[in-house]
């Protein structure tokens, strides 16, 4: 998919997904052509990372979900983190 299609069904902006790209969030295959293919993986991710982001958890603790081998433990630690600082 394409990152036209992609912003559409993710309802993001390519700004957007940009940054989350530079901050290795998710890797898109780069075609021949130069164009970034997404796969259903980074569609997914991409879909978890916006709304990680509208509960107001912080890129860095995103990165450390999206990579961890179990999930809830690490959503209870941002969580947990994230209640100590309001």
């Amino acid at each position: 998919m394409l990152i036209k299609e992609v912003c559409e069904k993710c309802k993001l902006t390519k700004k957007a997904i940009d940054y989350y790209e530079s901050k290795n969030l998710i890797h898109p295959q780069i075609l021949e052509n130069g164009y970034r293919e997404f796969s259903d993986a980074d569609i997914s991710a991409l879909k978890e990372i916006s709304v990680l982001r509208k509960c107001g958890i912080s890129i860095a603790d995103i990165a450390e979900i999206l990579t961890s081998s179990n999930k809830p433990a690490a959503l209870a630690k941002c969580k947990y983190i994230t209640d100590l600082r309001m």
